[in-house]
């Protein structure tokens, strides 16, 4: 398990956690208006929407909590981007592998 943002409340853009399975990215906690864009990248440089991946799957949550698959193979990293926090905001984001 790796985690992507914890207990964050501010807008931010998390580290790439380095993955070489499929994934499921949790994000839980008080988004108080606030949007979580999940990202996935081949070499922790460029980084890209995950729901570039898969439009079936989409990995934005706009003010809401939730869950997505990354279904990636080799390695690759995935990160968490926190935007428009609001006062109560308090998010973490973790994934399976």
């Amino acid at each position: 398990m790796a985690t992507l943002l914890d207990g964050v409340s501010s807008d931010t853009t998390g580290t790439g956690a380095s993955h070489t399975a499929p994934a499921t990215v949790f994000v839980r906690g008080t988004m108080d208006g606030a949007r979580v864009v999940i990202q996935v990248s081949d070499d922790d440089t460029t980084y890209v929407k995950a729901d570039n991946i898969s439009l079936q799957n989409p990995c934005v949550f706009n003010g809401i909590t939730g869950c997505c698959n990354i279904d990636g193979n080799g390695t690759y990293y995935i990160r968490a981007v926190l935007e428009n926090a609001g006062s109560s905001t308090s998010v973490t984001v973790e994934t399976t592998s």
